[in-house]
């Protein structure tokens, strides 16, 4: 037995190493090597993103069934059959040695459903070294494609809770919704097209999608195109950081958070904390807590009015301040309690976001958690600052301006905290928020 594990693993190190021969032999202007296409991938999604246009990534899944079915020389053929059938602009490449990219700029999902099916008929007449490739075996392969920014199917959306990190996938209401595509011939396929709104793309698939959002989590959600140590470092320092600072705090300020509930709950009727539905990081939902401020029971529509004209950019309709010294907030809200407005103003009702950062729903630093009806009015760029970091108690926002900022400038200045984080920024961000409680600058 031992020997022909030995055997086996020298077989599949052959493969590998003819594998990377073949790739070394594709010379077509079209084709990239992985690396080249992330960096591709990368350019193409900030491009469609700032442009408002549409791209698509197909994903041919050649070991469907297990093991790569057709021989390394035979796989060459497949990717040289592609690129030739595909414009000198789109890219191709191999992932993983049994899946075969094809990045479609300027496609939205129903032309890269085209696409596919042209390039799957392609299959039936191609010859692999005089012979045929079996067509039980062409039939096998899974194609995939997913689109971006693209989330809106037959201008309806379906709401979903999405956690990429553990490639699950929940339906939260509406059923998956389908879309015939022309038939080229008896063995064009029918996909299946659902929108994922939190992650402002759509995913197409023959049946039910099992390697898109893993692959969209892998190659679009990526924050370092060239991951490194020292990043991965930072990271892990990060996540330990937050422990054990949202671990400390929650027990050394136990008794003024229980003194915090007792005064909430003798003042006002309703719970002592306020937990509501946000958006987290790549598209996940958690439930997010804070001490309620609010009367129970209060109307959410004013603060939805007044987000979806912030969001839009209708500043001159909700600026309670000046031109020079401008104040985007609602003024004196009356569905805040009197103890709600010194809880405010001192940012204690932020407290029990530790919980949050504990669970690693949320970080210390990072950008403000939206509501879902945010989300829903985001324009393609916005995503960025729940896409590529976790939210956080505390931000650049927060001490950059707050209130006196608009939507985009505070989207500008989340995004440069994902473009420049690092261990010491997160340090000064939080040595302001410090000051700014101490001194009770919250608005």
């Amino acid at each position: 037995m031992f020997h022909r594990i030995i055997k086996k693993a020298r077989i599949v190190d052959q493969q590998r190493e003819n594998l990377s021969l073949m790739l070394a032999n594709i010379a077509e202007l079209n084709y990239y090597t992985l690396d080249q296409f992330k960096k591709r991938l990368y350019v193409e999604k900030r491009r469609a993103e700032r442009l408002n246009t549409l791209s698509s990534m197909i994903i041919f899944d050649l070991a469907i069934d297990g093991p790569l079915f057709i021989r390394t020389s035979d796989l060459e053929k497949l990717v040289r059959l592609i690129c030739a059938n595909v414009r000198e602009s789109d890219g191709v490449s191999l992932y993983n040695e049994n899946k075969i990219l094809v990045l479609l700029p300027d496609t939205n999902n129903d032309d890269a459903q085209y696409v596919s099916n042209n390039l799957m008929r392609q299959l039936d007449s191609v010859s692999y070294n005089s012979r045929q490739l079996p067509r039980e075996a062409a039939l096998k392969i899974n194609v995939e494609i997913i689109s971006f920014p693209e989330k809106a199917v037959n201008n309806e959306l379906s709401a979903r809770n999405i956690n990429l990190l553990t490639n699950e996938v929940h339906l939260k209401s509406a059923p998956q919704m389908s879309t015939r595509f022309r038939v080229i011939n008896k063995h064009s396929i029918n996909f299946t097209k659902s929108s994922y709104e939190n992650l402002n793309l759509c995913v197409a698939s023959q049946q039910i999608s099992t390697i898109a959002l893993p692959m969209a989590n892998n190659l679009l959600f990526q924050q370092e195109m060239l991951p490194n140590f020292v990043h991965f470092a930072s990271k892990v320092i990060k996540r330990a950081t937050d422990i054990f600072v949202s671990l400390s705090l929650l027990l050394l300020l136990s008794p003024m958070l229980l003194l915090l509930s007792l005064i909430i709950k003798l003042t006002s009727k309703g719970s002592v904390l306020f937990s509501q539905t946000r958006i987290g990081y790549k598209g996940k939902e958690f439930r997010f807590i804070k001490f309620r401020s609010m009367y129970a029971d209060s109307d959410t529509k004013v603060h939805q009015a007044y987000m979806e004209k912030l969001i839009k950019g209708k500043t001159l309709e909700i600026n309670n301040g000046s031109q020079e010294n401008p104040h985007y907030k609602i003024k004196d809200d009356p569905r805040i309690t009197p103890i709600g407005k010194i809880l405010r103003k001192t940012s204690l009702d932020e407290l029990p976001q530790l919980w949050n950062v504990l669970m690693g729903d949320m970080s210390l630093v990072g950008p403000r958690p939206p509501i879902p009806y945010e989300v829903k009015i985001y324009e393609n760029w916005h995503y960025r600052r729940i896409l590529d970091v976790k939210p956080g108690v505390t931000g650049l926002w927060q001490v950059s301006g707050r209130n006196k900022t608009t939507f985009n400038e505070m989207v500008r200045l989340d995004i440069n905290y994902v473009e420049n984080w690092s261990l010491l920024l997160d340090l000064k961000i939080l040595l302001k928020t410090a000051k700014a409680v101490f001194f009770a600058e919250g608005n």
